[in-house]
């Protein structure tokens, strides 16, 4: 009977973490930035890294508007860069350098 019991605590907990990534990503932030200027949205962290460090346009899937909210879900560290995951307020996802964002 134990055995049957901690099954189903492991399982309800699979479920709940299966359930919670989806929440963070849809409604989740670690904080709030404003953007400096016009700002490309990318595909990958290296291809926002990319456009700080050797100035060269990678392929943006959008573009984020200067003074705009952005949400930053997380954020990524390297040897030269510090780029954010953020949502958009119309929903959009993607990469940019977090060195071009404003704390809230």
């Amino acid at each position: 009977m134990g055995s049957r019991r901690l099954l189903a605590v492991l399982v309800s907990a699979v479920v709940l973490l299966a359930g919670f990534v989806p929440a963070y990503l849809r409604w989740g932030c670690q904080w709030l930035g404003r953007t400096e200027g016009q700002l490309g949205l990318y595909p990958t962290e290296f291809d926002a890294a990319d456009t700080g460090i050797n100035q060269r346009t990678s392929a943006a899937m959008s573009e984020v508007a200067s003074g705009e909210t952005v949400a930053v879900l997380w954020s990524e560290f390297g040897k030269d860069y510090w780029a954010c995951y953020v949502r958009t307020p119309d929903g959009a996802r993607g990469w940019i350098l977090c060195t071009a964002l404003v704390r809230l």
